[in-house]
């Protein structure tokens, strides 16, 4: 009966031995763990750290984003609102350039209806002093003759009748720059001018109508261009506006994000 509680008591002493290794193995590998645990929760807590840190910059950068993108369409703004006046001053321009052309071409039209009755008083004056200064050139020759009765009138004491025969044939003397032939020569010589210069495509007034013209027309066609150009450039900066606008409200989005981000970051640390 020694014997076999002897040998009961080894065995619990060997059992007791070995579980007491067991709760050491135990023991040390828990504690491992734990470091292990600890290692973890400080590479976590530094990444935490990071990637808050990298959130705010993300909430920083989307916030100077989002003024540029605010600044930027209030620049679109602008530069559509100058378009849009600078295509209506092209379209007055246009207009005006238009006016103008059909203004002169108008007054060509009066000018060639002018041209066409100066040269018919031209004509009827021409006929006219043709026939009327030979006749009037052959009675310059009676103021010879006429001027000694005038002295012996004027030795007899008729100074009155002496007056008005002198007075009669001072129209066709040939000595008195005033005197019908003179007269009727400037008439001739100045309708024969204005029927020129309303007819003749190498006179002054036609040719500078003509250049008027011209230079008209190459306005209104100039004008007409600049203003399909306002036009595509009102129309450029009216989608560059919308773009803008859209970017403008993405970034606010993106910013409402990014604190969100921030704010869940907050947290995490």
């Amino acid at each position: 009966q020694a014997e076999i509680s002897s040998t009961i008591s080894e065995t619990y002493a060997t059992e007791t031995l070995t579980g007491l290794n067991s709760l050491g193995d135990g023991i040390k590998r828990a504690a491992d763990g734990a470091g292990q645990i600890d290692d973890g929760l400080g590479q976590l807590q530094d990444g935490t750290g990071r990637a808050v840190d990298g959130i705010n910059q993300l909430d920083s950068g989307a916030t100077d984003l989002n003024d540029g993108a605010v600044q930027l369409d209030a620049g679109a703004s602008e530069l559509n609102s100058g378009a849009g006046e600078l295509n209506d001053g092209a379209r007055r321009l246009e207009d005006g350039a238009y006016q103008l052309s059909d203004g002169l071409v108008t007054l060509k039209d009066g000018t060639t209806q002018l041209g066409d009755g100066a040269a018919q008083i031209d004509a009827g004056v021409q006929e006219l002093t043709g026939t009327l200064i030979p006749i009037l050139e052959q009675a310059q020759g009676i103021v010879t003759q006429v001027t000694p009765v005038i002295g012996t009138l004027r030795s007899l004491g008729l100074n009155d009748q002496a007056a008005q025969i002198e007075s009669a044939i001072s129209r066709i003397d040939p000595a008195n720059p005033a005197n019908i032939v003179n007269d009727l020569n400037r008439l001739r010589a100045g309708t024969a001018e204005l029927s020129y210069n309303l007819n003749s495509p190498d006179a002054p007034y036609i040719s500078g109508v003509n250049q008027l013209i011209d230079g008209s027309q190459q306005l209104a066609s100039g004008s007409t261009e600049l203003r399909d150009g306002t036009d595509r450039l009102l129309e450029g900066t009216g989608r560059l506006k919308d773009g803008t606008t859209q970017l403008a409200d993405g970034t606010v989005r993106l910013k409402d994000g990014t604190t969100q981000l921030t704010d869940g970051g907050t947290q995490l640390a």
